[in-house]
């Protein structure tokens, strides 16, 4: 049988570190789209509130998620399907989780 080395009092829990290959935008627009709620949306309305989230993002977040302004000027239907929030299904995670 085994032995405690120490008492349970003593273990702490944390939360886990961040992925190192995660890219620093993405930890920005989850909590942004979290926030606004855009996944408790249908695909289509889930769509619109991401794209809204995304116009207020700087352009550099933008870089860091693979997105250009010019990519927003085309308005929330050409968003890429992963930020539709599930409309079909679980798509693919674009940052590998």
């Amino acid at each position: 049988m085994l032995e405690r080395t120490r008492p349970m009092s003593d273990i702490t829990f944390t939360r886990p570190a961040a992925r190192p290959d995660a890219r620093p935008g993405a930890r920005a627009l989850l909590s942004a789209l979290i926030e606004s709620g855009a996944t408790r949306f249908t695909a289509w309305r889930a769509r619109r509130r991401t794209y809204a989230v995304l116009a207020r993002l700087p352009d550099e977040v933008l870089a860091d998620i693979g997105l250009t302004p010019a990519d927003l000027a085309r308005g929330p239907a050409h968003l890429p399907v992963w930020f539709a929030s599930g409309a079909r299904g679980r798509a693919p995670h674009p940052f590998g989780r």
